[in-house]
């Protein structure tokens, strides 16, 4: 399992449940860049959407390029009530 985030306190909740569910072999990136040697030997890749280098959409096309890509998933936070703050556009 790889597991693409930037944000410490994240990896540590995503690395928490993921462990509570009997996922023992977590790899950890905290880039776009860092994700694609990992992601060709992972069986499943969790992708943040706001990466300091690339968003998620768009590494997630060059993750899927191996001959056998690994399942993703893309995920974010959402946008706060009105519209304002971070989260996707």
């Amino acid at each position: 399992m790889l597991v693409v985030e930037d944000d410490p306190a994240m990896v540590s909740l995503m690395r928490a449940l993921l462990t509570a569910e009997g996922y023992d072999a977590i790899t950890v990136v905290d880039s776009g860049a860092a994700a694609l040697e990992p992601a060709r030997g992972a069986d499943v890749v969790l992708l943040d959407y706001q990466l300091p280098d690339i968003t998620g959409i768009e590494i997630l096309p060059r993750l899927l390029c191996p001959p056998h890509p690994p399942p993703g998933q893309v995920g974010t936070r959402p946008r706060p009530a009105g519209g304002a703050g971070p989260g996707p556009p």
